[in-house]
């Protein structure tokens, strides 16, 4: 395994699964990305986080520290995907999962010891079960949380009994899971795939209503949720800074928004990075002064 990240120059600077029956994972690429360098415009180095699995898939990246991700990764996994560590710092990659079913969505749970996943089962029927899975982070044992439920694209927690669940269905659904009570209460239909839950403990969404997508705010104790700015078009990928404002992205552009009382809520371009070969910039995730994003890979 190698252990050392790939680096390219930036030269320009500006101001689902639908369904369970997944096709062939698509080759992607992961990037890293300082938000000083976006802020100030300097120019800046990109790091490309996916040499050591270069044609292959590289997804869904998650803080679980400030320097460190968790990843889903084809990677020695043949034809699976897998869970992977990698350390921003000393560039090491660690493979935590090594099972004979595929897993995706790698998250960290509240209290900061263990994650949880979205396992496709080892089963004959269609569409395949697509469980929740936990796991603590120092080995690859662990157990089903949702034993009631087996269509689960994807999810974040809120509290540590309370997560919110994207189900697969016609139409799709989101729901906050209690996994103590095994109880579920509806939030929205016709949800995008980009779950993000504050640091108030409330949940970031996109709401689909025909062409018309929006990013919403629900919080749990009031049960209750409000518009927050319109998504970005055909775009439902998105994540949260550490001020609360949002970063999304078209094509090979990232875009912010700041969704701060007062402010003008329009989607204003920070970085196009075309000029590097970079397209298609997909789930996006920061902490601290970083962005790792998703980009296809050429």
């Amino acid at each position: 395994m190698s252990k050392s990240f790939s680096v390219i120059a930036v030269l320009t600077f500006m101001s689902c699964w639908g369904s369970l029956v997944l096709a062939q994972l698509p080759n992607t690429n992961l990037y890293l990305l300082d938000i000083a360098d976006i802020v100030d415009e300097r120019a800046s180095q990109i790091t490309l986080l996916s040499s050591f699995n270069p044609d292959g898939y590289n997804n869904q990246p998650h803080f679980i520290s400030d320097h460190e991700i968790l990843i889903a990764s084809d990677h020695k996994a043949f034809g699976l995907t897998d869970i992977f560590r990698l350390n921003l710092h000393t560039r090491k990659v660690t493979r935590v999962t090594a099972t004979e079913e595929s897993e995706y969505s790698p998250t960290s749970r509240p209290g900061g010891d263990s994650f949880s996943v979205i396992r496709q089962e080892l089963d004959d029927s269609t569409p395949v079960p697509q469980v929740l899975w936990t796991y603590p982070l120092d080995q690859d044992m662990g157990g089903e949380l949702t034993v009631d439920l087996s269509n689960i694209g994807y999810h974040s927690w809120l509290t540590e009994s309370e997560v919110a669940l994207y189900l697969v269905d016609d139409p799709n659904q989101l729901v906050l899971y209690d996994v103590n009570e095994e109880k579920q209460t509806h939030i929205a239909y016709d949800v995008g795939r980009a779950l993000k839950t504050t640091n108030d403990g409330e949940l970031i969404y996109l709401h689909k209503i025909g062409s018309s997508w929006n990013i919403r705010k629900y919080d749990p104790r009031l049960d209750r949720s409000i518009l927050l700015v319109r998504a970005l078009e055909g775009q439902e990928d998105f994540t949260i800074l550490p001020n609360g404002d949002l970063i999304s992205s078209q094509g090979s552009t990232l875009y912010g928004v700041s969704v701060q009382p007062g402010s003008s809520r329009e989607w204003i371009p920070i970085a196009d990075l075309s000029s590097v070969g970079i397209s298609s910039i997909s789930r996006i995730a920061a902490r601290g002064d970083k962005i790792v994003f998703v980009a296809s890979a050429r």
